[in-house]
């Protein structure tokens, strides 16, 4: 049973000590009740704080989840940062590896995370975030790859870096959907395997990986295309300044 002494020996304990129990004590009952049904009052007294000590860290329930998906979202951004231009498709396969790893140890808690983050501001806000930080790493990387001549001198490294990350945030969004019923990595491989080689309608793909194709052949082929998931409309945009032509088609 908590008792009032039991807060009052909490006067001694650093507050970074104190945070961090709070913390960990609201992941472990995330993990074994779930999100949803776990409550502030059980959170504090198995931290063996008060409610209001409790708030002094964490305004919310969500602000506990924000900080979780910040911790894991370091761990994402770390391990995108060993990526090796000298073998990108290489790198790119270890990275999602990984990633899936992470994604099926933590379970339930990346699903409330997901879930979370199209209700609470807070949570959107900072996935909103962390994906223009993985669109700026992925740049950079593409641009050290463009360097050591492991993609097309043609390849505008900033579209290939909004391609690969929306091509992972949609399918790791399906993955998590179906239950990951399949494996994660293989489907972005299979998928990037394709982006590699190049689909014959689409001059995007061919500039982006290796083909000798220039940003003004896209006007030429221009148009509503259909493939095995539907319709693909190619066109030219000024996104991405250099990489694609600039002035409206």
């Amino acid at each position: 049973m908590v008792t009032t002494s039991s807060y009052a020996d909490n006067r001694s304990v650093p507050r970074s000590h104190l945070k961090r129990r709070v913390y960990e004590a609201a992941l472990s009952l995330f993990r074994a009740k779930g999100f949803e049904a776990t409550t502030v009052e059980e959170i504090a007294r198995q931290a063996l704080v008060a409610k209001g000590t409790m708030f002094n860290f964490f305004p919310s329930k969500s602000a506990l989840l924000l900080a979780y998906y910040q911790e894991i979202d370091a761990k994402f951004g770390a391990a995108m940062a060993e990526m090796q231009p000298a073998d990108p498709k290489a790198s790119l396969a270890r990275f999602w590896g990984e990633a899936e790893a992470l994604l099926r140890r933590e379970g339930a808690l990346v699903d409330a995370v997901f879930r979370e983050r199209v209700r609470d501001a807070d949570i959107g806000n900072a996935d909103s975030d962390s994906g223009e930080k993985d669109r700026v790493r992925m740049t950079a990387f593409f641009r050290a790859c463009k360097e050591e001549g492991t993609i097309s001198a043609e390849a505008e490294p900033a579209v290939a870096a909004h391609v690969v990350t929306d091509l992972w945030s949609a399918t790791v969004m399906d993955w998590l959907r179906f239950g990951r019923r399949y494996s994660l990595k293989l489907r972005l491989m299979a998928k990037l395997e394709l982006l590699f080689r190049g689909l014959a309608p689409l001059a995007l793909m061919l500039l982006l990986f290796g083909a000798q194709a220039h940003a003004a052949d896209v006007s030429a082929m221009e148009g509503l295309y259909e493939d095995h998931n539907g319709a693909v409309a190619l066109t030219r945009c000024g996104e991405f300044g250099d990489g694609l032509d600039e002035q409206a088609p």
